[in-house]
């Protein structure tokens, strides 16, 4: 069994189970790809509208508060298996913050349910698929990271059910934001309205067989930036009954980052979902 921390591929791993892999590069193995889941005149100087034209409709675009009260929904954690927080402050010269929080942990403006949701559970006519991973698992915490720094983390799936299934990808999401404007950002960052930390951060991710087989979901054999990160369902093979697998996150901030990410804000969280060998659309 290779080392969990070395993303090297194994390449004398071709159990007949898997899911075919390509990969540009020929040492990394890509999932393949799933099926899918899935004019008028205006109003007169004292406001009032002219004779004959129909008044303005009320405004009734939501208000600020109910926007990011909406955008807090949006963020909760919806049945989501396996989920990355990653957060990056940067100060002065550049030395700063990077937190990948678990999911039990509340940040500003953002909210996160106290329960963890119940296991993935599909019944099939041979047995039942039931998806789980440690909830309780905290996937990575660093203090004063640099651009240069870099670090993994990995979380273990289970197929808890009485049937095999097919382990997939259902979704990815990227969250950007800017996140604020430092003195020292200011004159680099040439868009204030929009993150780079997104665009700089590099990323990959793996799933790893008990038997050392790793099939590469993002990245392939190299890391790409995680702005980069495509939202489409990815196959990335079969989950016998009680098999358990690891799921295995890096990143790497490079040392040519400028002030342009300081107190940016990304976020990624990753979908898991198992359906039946025989097909179908992998349950969340």
């Amino acid at each position: 069994m290779s080392d969990p921390g070395d993303p090297r591929d194994s390449d004398d791993a071709n159990d007949s189970h898997r899911a075919p892999v390509d990969s540009p590069d020929g040492e990394s193995r890509d999932g393949a790809e799933a099926p899918d889941a899935v004019s008028s005149d205006g109003p007169t100087e004292s406001g009032e509208p002219p004779d004959g034209a129909p008044a303005e409709p009320a405004d009734d675009r939501p208000s600020r508060s109910d926007d990011e009260g909406g955008q807090n929904e949006r963020r909760r954690w919806r049945s989501l298996l396996f989920l990355l927080l990653l957060l990056l402050v940067l100060v002065g010269g550049g030395i700063g913050t990077f937190v990948i929080e678990d999911q039990g942990n509340v940040m500003p403006g953002i909210q996160f349910p106290t329960e963890s949701p119940a296991p993935t559970s599909t019944p099939g006519a041979t047995g039942d698929l039931s998806l789980t991973a440690d909830a309780n698992a905290t996937l990575l915490r660093a203090e004063g990271v640099a651009p240069g720094d870099g670090g993994v983390s990995r979380l273990p799936l289970r197929n808890d059910g009485t049937a095999a299934g097919e382990l997939a990808v259902v979704s990815l999401t990227v969250t950007s934001e800017e996140n604020g404007i430092t003195n020292a950002e200011a004159s680099a960052d040439d868009s204030p309205a929009e993150g780079e930390l997104a665009e700089s951060l590099l990323v990959r991710l793996s799933v790893r067989y008990s038997g050392g087989e790793t099939v590469r979901v993002l990245g392939g054999g190299g890391f790409v930036p995680l702005a980069g990160v495509e939202a489409r369902n990815r196959t990335i093979g079969s989950l016998a009954a009680g098999e358990e697998v690891t799921v295995v996150f890096e990143w790497r901030l490079p040392t040519e980052t400028g002030n342009e990410v300081q107190s940016d804000f990304a976020g990624f969280d990753v979908v898991f979902g198992l359906a039946e060998s025989s097909g179908g659309t992998p349950g969340q």
